[in-house]
Parts: structure tokens; sequence; C-alpha cells
């Protein structure tokens, strides 16, 4: 039996590498790429300042200037792509700021951006960057949708190409202020931004506002497949339910142990379907609730959101869901005693 002894070593050789191989990637990704920001508010004698400055032309620019500290303590190289600003006004998307590569004249001009003057940055393995970059808005005074705005936003790409978006700061009439006050400390970036937004003056809050019938239709269509996943979800329980009954009766009759094992495979896969149903529910209550908020217009798209995160769309945060882990694991675990109890010949 050579070759057998052969063939187990060779199997526990190429398990041990790729064991290695699993160790050394999960190696290289321990730790985090942390980002810090901070608005500069700028002196008297700086080129640029943050809030609303008068252009060559005589119109009106808003300009923020940022300084931002990259910490990469992974030991991988991290790529950020195309950093840059969006303006909101109460949760409607209004426009991109423009990514400023120089500012001033040519006697006190200033450079932005990372390589060759683009606000993309790579990041070395355990290192910090600090960089620099400023951001401005013209809009076009006459179209009073795209002049209107109160919330700043970071945007993003990582690595892997996903767009992040991050809350800034809440602005209270930008256009009346000439220079604002930036921030006095650094502030990490983080997944704020849904932060309970403060009540400004004179401001009527999104959800006051009346609910128009073409709202009602979009909520409407979102609420179908809702309620579609909803009766999937209770069908598929009733299902392993059945088999769990039928097994347990079966147990006293003449049946094969084995085949009996049989049985976990379709409880285990109404617990898979189950998990990718409640996933996607949950997306159509997140699209729902974007909606319901006027944070998503109404384009009568049903596309669905890729990021799982932010959605709480996640395997685990399916899991974790009370209709699973209180229903699923107790089925089998019955299955799991009448199997032993029938290996044993206690039934």
């Amino acid at each position: 039996m050579d070759w057998i002894s052969s063939l187990v070593g060779g199997a526990i050789g190429f398990i041990a590498s790729m064991c290695v191989l699993i160790a050394e990637k999960v190696w290289d990704k321990l730790g985090s790429l942390k980002i810090f920001y901070r608005i500069i508010s700028g002196g008297m004698q700086d080129v640029e300042k943050f809030g609303t400055a008068r252009a060559t032309d005589g119109s009106d620019v808003f300009i923020i200037p940022m300084v931002f500290e990259l910490q990469n303590t992974t030991n991988t190289t991290c790529v950020i792509r195309d950093v840059s600003i969006n303006l909101y006004y109460r949760g409607r998307y209004i426009a991109k700021m423009i990514q400023v590569g120089k500012f001033g004249n040519e006697e006190n001009c200033k450079e932005y951006g990372g390589e060759n003057q683009t606000y993309s940055f790579v990041v070395e393995a355990k290192s910090i960057r600090k960089v620099y970059g400023t951001f401005m808005y013209a809009p076009k005074r006459e179209n009073s949708e795209e002049y209107e705005f109160d919330e700043i936003r970071l945007k993003y790409y990582d690595e892997k190409n996903r767009m992040r978006e991050f809350h800034v700061r809440y602005v209270n009439e930008p256009w009346k202020q000439r220079n604002m006050d930036g921030d006095t400390d650094w502030i990490e970036l983080k997944s704020n931004l849904y932060s309970p937004k403060p009540v400004l003056e004179k401001e009527v809050l999104h959800e006051l506002l009346p609910m128009t019938n073409e709202k009602m239709t979009y909520l409407q269509m979102i609420q179908e497949p809702i309620c579609r996943m909803s009766t999937i979800s209770a069908i598929f329980k009733g299902f392993a339910a059945t088999i769990v009954a039928g097994i347990a009766a079966l147990t006293y009759c003449e049946i094969n142990t084995w085949i009996l094992g049989l049985s976990f495979m379709p409880v285990l896969l109404f617990t898979c379907l189950d998990i990718y149903y409640l996933k996607l529910e949950k997306k159509y209550r997140y699209l729902y609730e974007q909606v319901r908020i006027g944070k998503h217009e109404v384009d009568f798209s049903m596309k669905l959101t890729k990021d799982n995160k932010i959605a709480r769309t996640r395997i685990c945060d399916c899991i974790k869901s009370p209709s699973v882990w209180l229903f699923y694991p107790v089925m089998i675990a019955i299955l799991a005693v009448v199997f032993i109890l029938k290996m044993k010949g206690v039934i």
C-alpha cells in the first residue's frame, strides 16, 4: 500500500501549502486603511479660502480647500481613486465639484493633487501620506436647482473599484458666507453618511412635504417584491418543518440510517434559499426607505444597491435575523437528535 501512503502524504503537503498561502494572505490584510481629513479655513494671505469667492468673470464660486492624511497599516499597497466632493440639497444629488490642479496667479500659485495633479493616490504598505486638495463649484446662477445645496459629501473609489461616499458637513446658506470656519482638528472618514441632520432655521424637512402620485406608485412597485419575498420565506419554512416532521415519523419504520442522514440536505438547502431571499427582501426594503425619505429620486428603477454593508444585507446580517436563527437551527438540531438516536438503536 505504498501508493496510498504517497497519496496521503501528497494530499497533506498540498493542504499544508494551501494553508500557508491563506495564512500569508490573511497576514497581509491585517490592519486597515484610514483616511483623515481637515477643511482648511485659510488665512488672509492664502490664495484659497473655505467659502464663496468671486471669480475673474464676476460670478460666485464655492471653494473647499482640504488636507488628507492617509494611513495604511496593512502589508499591501492600497489605491484610492478619484477623491472628489459631491454636493446635495435635501438629500438629492446636485453636482460634483471640480478637482483643482492649480490655484492662484503665477506669483502666488499652488499645485494640488496626487500623482500628476490627479486626485488618485497610491499608499504604500505601512506608510502615511499627507496630501492637499482644493475643490471648486461654479454653478450657472440662472439654474436655481443646481445653485442651492446644503450638504457636502466626500466620495472615492477603493482598490476594488467600489464607490465610497461619506457625509462631511451640512452648510446653511453657503453663498452668503465668504470665509467659513474650517476644522480645528483631524476628522476620521467613517460611515457616517446617514448621521442625523441638525434642523436648520426656516428649513422644511422632506418628510413633511406632500407625497406625489409618482412617488406613491414607485413605493407600491417596490412593496410588491417585498411581499413576494416574505411569502417565499414562509413557504420554505413550511417545507422544512414538513420534512422534519416526516423524518421523525419515519424513524420508527425500517429505514436505512444513512438514507436518513440525507434529510439534512433539503433542510440546509431551504436555509440557504431563505437567506438568499431575505437578502433580496432587505435590499428592496433599503430601496423603499431611500425613496421614502427622498434620498433616491423617483425614476421607477428596481436596481438594487451593491453595497451590502450600508444596506445591512450581508450574509451575517441575514443570519442574525430572528426568522432564520430561531427556526433553522432548531430544525437541524431535531434532525441531528433523531439521527443519533437511530444510529444508537434507541428508536
